[in-house]
């Protein structure tokens, strides 16, 4: 479920647009899923990124097609249903004693391509959709440090519809 996603943009050298985005989503854990037993509510999901179009079409016909492609960083955070201890080190490998860790999370990188069509466009108002695949390959180690053996590399197709009101 995505509660929020914005992005602000930008036409640079004609069909050429550019687009800075960010989101935050939660997703609840199956009951049926191993993640239900242990952690508490689901995860949250934030992310950054950037956004590249190249119109195909140029913005003054009725319809407009694009072609589409991003980079962004992705936070996955969690909390535990029953907390734990574990040894605390520094950053020379020296214990620092016990400490009680009720959360994690893990940061991933996230790329996508795909298309997009207008199926109105004009100077104030567009509506179309896009179809976005791409993939989150999150990182091997969680910022509790520890290894990250459930979430593997996500792979995704977003489909999206849209209202915008002016370019």
């Amino acid at each position: 479920m995505c509660i929020r996603d914005r992005a602000l943009g930008t036409f640079i050298k004609g069909r050429h647009y550019v687009e800075l985005a960010a989101g935050f989503s939660l997703a609840p854990v199956q009951e049926t899923s191993l993640l239900s037993e242990s952690l508490e509510d689901g995860v949250y999901l934030l992310q950054i990124g950037l956004g590249y179009k190249f119109y195909v079409t140029p913005k003054h016909t009725f319809m407009g097609f694009y072609l589409c492609a991003g980079l962004g960083y992705a936070y996955m955070r969690w909390s535990y249903k029953n907390p734990f201890e574990a040894m605390a080190y520094d950053e020379y490998g020296d214990e620092l004693g016990m400490e009680t860790i009720s959360s994690d999370g893990v940061s991933g990188f996230e790329m996508y391509t795909g298309l997009g069509l207008n199926f109105v466009q004009s100077e104030g108002f567009q509506l179309g959709g896009e179809v976005l695949p791409g993939f989150i390959a999150w990182g091997g180690e969680t910022s509790e440090g520890f290894d990250n053996d459930v979430f593997d590399t996500f792979y995704y197709t977003k489909l999206k519809f849209f209202v915008r009101f002016g370019w």
